[in-house]
């Protein structure tokens, strides 16, 4: 029996691009953390071209995924290298401990509960304005003809 050869037809993922070319500018893109809308503005491909390709490339869809994570890698890499320095170390410590050395503020009121925010001076003071025109007589004044 003949073997069935394989058709061309149907859409190609890139519009006749080159796939190697298109797929390398998409990586590119991934690993500097780009959103999948920008690296398909680099690339020239449509969002439904990268979602049709990502698909059918089950491989490609898991590349792209830890792609995404080399700006973080290299973050870490960097500030690793330079970790002896007292600030950088200072940094990391603020970042990684943030419980023992991170630059948050903790406030409560008495035995932990909730800190008071009302303001005694301003109520009464308030409470005064609102008593005195409770009890100000309301005059009509009209502006008299000379």
């Amino acid at each position: 029996m003949a073997k069935k050869k394989e058709s061309n037809a149907g859409r190609k993922f890139f519009d006749g691009k080159d796939e190697k070319l298109v797929v390398s500018k998409l990586e590119r893109m991934f690993a500097m953390g780009a959103t999948d809308e920008e690296a398909c503005i680099y690339a020239g491909i449509s969002r439904s071209a990268l979602d049709r390709y990502s698909q059918e490339h089950e491989g490609f869809r898991d590349r792209k995924a830890l792609l995404k994570h080399t700006p973080k890698l290299r973050a870490r890499i960097t500030i690793n290298r330079h970790s002896s320095h007292p600030l950088v170390a200072r940094w990391m410590l603020e970042r990684l401990a943030r419980d023992e050395f991170g630059r948050h503020l903790s406030v409560s009121g008495p035995n932990g509960g909730p800190v008071e925010t009302r303001n005694k001076v301003v109520e009464d003071l308030f409470e005064a304005i609102l008593n005195r025109n409770k009890t100000e007589p309301k005059t009509d004044k009209k502006e008299g003809s000379g």
